[in-house]
């Protein structure tokens, strides 16, 4: 059990899984079922009775390696989080002058819209320096997104323009919480 558990981990599907096992042991009588089963006892161990985003949250308290933010409805459900890499923080402060914002829309299993940030380096590579979830795509959240963005990742440092998707909402946001960068 203990490969199926690291090869979970690593994200490898249990067709594989079970690949790997056949070659280690040809006459294992572990099953795909078998598989999907212990993979399930996983995810709810993991879970603890909690919803995926109380989990998330849990595990972004316990891990020192994460910077983030969130804020819930007054019934305790989530309606917002941010988090990013520490290390992030250091290359996006590095290299602010290019800042790429891309909101995106049901392409997570609750539907929630995402906004995923992105930083330009000094050798023109992207880098991933943030990530939030929001409730909805209205400008309240979006300049909830852009102001944690700025106290959390950015700081003080310059941003000369920020790209992003044709979004009114979200240009409203960044006007706001950046006035006069374009």
């Amino acid at each position: 059990m203990a490969s199926i558990q690291a090869l979970s981990a690593s994200g490898v599907a249990p067709r594989y899984i079970l690949d790997n096992l056949l070659e280690a042991d040809p006459d294992t009588c572990v099953t795909i079922r078998d598989i999907l089963n212990f993979k399930a006892k996983l995810r709810d161990e993991r879970l603890a009775g909690d919803t995926p985003i109380e989990c998330l949250i849990r595990e972004l308290v316990a891990d020192e390696d994460w910077a983030f933010r969130y804020s819930t409805m007054d019934d305790g459900h989530v309606n917002f989080i941010f988090f990013t890499l520490n290390e992030m923080i250091n290359i996006a402060q590095a290299s602010p002058d290019v800042i790429l914002i891309n909101a995106t829309y049901r392409t997570n299993k609750y539907n929630l819209p995402g906004i995923h940030f992105m930083a330009v380096t000094a050798v023109g590579m992207t880098a991933s320096i943030g990530l939030a979830l929001v409730a909805n795509k209205k400008e309240p959240f979006y300049n909830l997104a852009i102001s944690t963005l700025r106290e959390l990742v950015m700081g003080d440092a310059h941003i000369e323009v920020f790209l992003t998707d044709n979004k009114d909402a979200l240009h409203n946001a960044i006007s706001e919480v950046y006035p006069g960068v374009p």
